[in-house]
């Protein structure tokens, strides 16, 4: 698949190892609502990578096309850890 490829890659990127995937949690456009709300309340407990929608819909963080982000849990939201853009991995001041 795609777009789990570039988002490991994104991960492996950011961490500098290969992650786990949890394939329980990928986002499919044959998914009904439930189960999407399902896997993003699982999301929601861990440090994410990965690009819209996804990232919209779990983390609540906009990105522009063609840009990936890490985030992690704080207190309910999520902190921005790095973005992946064209000129590379961007760490969050």
């Amino acid at each position: 698949m795609r777009v789990v490829r570039r988002t490991r890659q994104t991960a492996e990127l950011a961490v500098g190892r290969a992650p786990q995937v949890n394939t329980d949690l990928l986002h499919h456009s044959t998914q009904t609502p439930e189960q999407l709300a399902a896997a993003n309340a699982k999301l929601k407990a861990g440090l994410l990578a990965g690009h819209s929608p996804t990232m919209k819909e779990v983390a609540a963080v906009e990105l522009p096309e063609g840009q990936a982000a890490i985030v992690k849990p704080n207190d309910g939201s999520f902190r921005i850890v790095a973005r992946l853009t064209e000129a590379g991995i961007m760490p969050a001041p």
